[in-house]
């Protein structure tokens, strides 16, 4: 029997669905960004992200390539990152996105 919940085989879903899917599916950079917040379980600053990323899984990005990552992935619609303030990031929680709704009105 096929595994329910597999995500690297979609061939057997319609061709629409497997496009939504395949648009959502996180790049490597951003599932390794991801395993950090958890791992820190904290507000991570773009340096430590840097660090973290080389200590972690020997990747070395520059800190262009690490602050445009951060900053696509803190996109208030669709990102999984929230930005507190310039430079530091944290996972998006519902408490985080009420946060930022509240500072919006």
């Amino acid at each position: 029997m096929k595994n329910l919940f597999d995500i690297n085989d979609l061939s057997d879903l319609p061709e629409d669905m497997r496009k939504d899917v395949e648009s959502r599916r996180l790049d490597d950079f951003e599932s390794k960004i991801l395993d950090l917040f958890e791992i820190a379980n904290r507000e991570l600053t773009i340096d430590e992200v840097m660090i973290a990323l080389f200590r972690k899984f020997s990747l070395i990005k520059n800190r262009r390539q690490v602050m445009n990552k951060l900053y696509q992935m803190g996109n208030p619609k669709t990102g999984r990152l929230v930005s507190v303030k310039k430079g530091l990031y944290k996972l998006k929680t519902k408490e985080a996105e009420n946060d930022i709704m509240n500072v919006e009105k």
